[in-house]
């Protein structure tokens, strides 16, 4: 297996972990944080273990800790609801060296 995908793996993996303990809700939740059956994994190594079991080493590696990651909450107010930006985009049809604005002035 190659490093990349590896990595790749494990990225998505703490993508689910974190989603997942950022939300007790989510009927997963039991699943990762109290998995079952361990030592059955144990005893029969060519069953593949449920998803908490297999990343427990990794979690305790990376040092995670679900009481450490912020509950997901729905915002009070729904985003559709907000008013939108105004973002004045003047500046992006003026070449840089032709403006004589603070901001864009070249590093020295």
């Amino acid at each position: 297996m190659s490093c990349r995908y590896q990595l790749e793996e494990t990225n998505w993996h703490s993508s689910i972990y974190l989603k997942v303990a950022a939300c007790p809700e989510n009927p997963l939740h039991n699943i990762i944080f109290e998995p079952k059956y361990g030592r059955l994994f144990e005893t029969k190594p060519r069953f593949i273990a449920t998803f908490g079991i297999r990343y427990q080493d990794a979690v305790k590696h990376l040092k995670l800790h679900p009481e450490n990651i912020a509950k997901f909450q729905f915002p009070e107010t729904p985003p559709w609801s907000l008013t939108p930006l105004n973002i004045n985009l003047e500046i992006a049809h003026t070449k840089k060296s032709e403006t004589t604005l603070p901001f864009t002035r070249p590093h020295t």
